[in-house]
């Protein structure tokens, strides 16, 4: 949800800067922090997906982690240990 709500307003933010190149409503531009807060919108969102792979190649590289994700912790059985 977070990387489709970013997505969304990232498109909505490129859309109205090419715009504002093509058609100015302004006579002095594109302002520096319209570039700074767009170009922060694509670092979120960067971020947002590099996060979601890390997670997914770690526990595709090593299966024993899958088990750590599992929120019920069950007891050792007696016999195991013996």
């Amino acid at each position: 949800m977070l990387l489709m709500g970013l997505g969304m307003v990232a498109g909505q933010l490129i859309g109205s800067l090419i715009l504002e190149l093509v058609v100015p409503t302004s006579p002095g531009g594109v302002q520096l922090a319209s570039l700074f807060g767009i170009a922060l919108t694509l670092v979120a969102v960067a971020v947002t997906t590099l996060d979601g792979r890390k997670k997914d190649a770690a526990s595709a590289e090593d299966p024993s982690s899958a088990g750590d994700r599992d929120p019920v912790r069950r007891p050792r059985s007696e016999s195991a240990s013996a």
